[in-house]
């Protein structure tokens, strides 16, 4: 499944990879990094009006995002819909050493045994909105 993590991750990739943000200071072209503001961090670049780094210094430029809000999108539910209730994946997992022989009976014969795995989709689609 997709966190919000993994959407936060890939908003910092696409800043750090695609738009790659640069300025160019006494003719020498400088990246901008781009940090993720936590909490904290937001609070304290807000109030003081910059933001320093672990040896004390301030960094300009500097590009700051942080997830502002979340919505869910109430017109998707978590309800199984009763005209199509096959939202699910199901498979067999393939033999392995840990599950490799069951006994069935004591006097039947020793089979191979499979395990039948069910997964539940359940769908969600919030907005998220950046600052």
């Amino acid at each position: 499944t997709v966190g919000l993590q993994d959407i936060d991750e890939s908003i910092m990739f696409y800043f750090q990879n695609v738009i790659k943000p640069t300025v160019i200071q006494n003719g020498v072209r400088l990246a901008v990094p781009v940090i993720y503001g936590a909490p904290e961090r937001w609070k304290s670049v807000q109030k003081d009006g910059y933001y320093k780094d672990k040896n004390g210094a301030i960094m300009s430029p500097l590009i700051m995002f942080k997830r502002d809000t979340i919505d869910k999108n109430r017109s998707l539910t978590n309800k199984l819909d009763a005209n199509m209730p096959h939202l699910y994946t199901s498979w067999v997992k393939p033999y392995n050493s840990k599950n490799a022989y069951q006994c069935k009976h004591s006097t039947s014969k020793i089979t191979k045994k499979q395990t039948t795995i069910k997964q539940n989709h359940k769908f969600s689609n919030p907005t998220i909105n950046y600052r």
